[in-house]
């Protein structure tokens, strides 16, 4: 049986990809989650890693520091003296805008379809006859 876990939360610092002996890629990244208010305030670590398909993809250029995710994935603990938490990635979703350090370069920019109407176009399609 193993542990499921969800969880929001920032990235400390961008995401590494790493290539594994047998071939495959890994992507590792640290994720802050705050929990409780006030005076109870505190900061739970999880350390993350991917792997596969999505490791090998363009992730790595989404993921900086500073990014809020949304993640789910498998929790396990590790370590000896200082416990930390360890999640192995199932799925990830980037929460909110970009941050302004990260730069235009790192998020590529959608293309327009050639068969997509100008804005104008759509709103000519509009009866001119509305009140208000």
């Amino acid at each position: 049986m193993s542990n499921s876990i969800s969880f929001t939360g920032m990235l400390g610092k961008d995401a590494e990809q790493k290539f594994l002996p047998s071939g495959g890629a890994m992507l590792v990244f640290n994720v802050a989650n705050n929990v409780g208010f006030g005076d109870k305030k505190q900061t739970l670590w999880f350390g993350c890693s991917v792997y596969g398909k999505q490791a090998e993809s363009t992730l790595v250029d989404y993921l900086k520091k500073g990014q809020a995710v949304f993640v789910t994935g498998e929790l396990s603990q590790g370590g000896d003296k200082n416990q930390f938490l360890n999640v192995r990635v199932n799925s990830i979703d980037l929460v909110g805008s970009p941050k302004p350090e990260q730069t235009a370069q790192a998020r590529p920019q959608p293309t327009r379809r050639n068969n997509a109407k100008e804005a104008s176009d759509v709103y000519d399609d509009f009866n001119d006859s509305i009140p208000f």
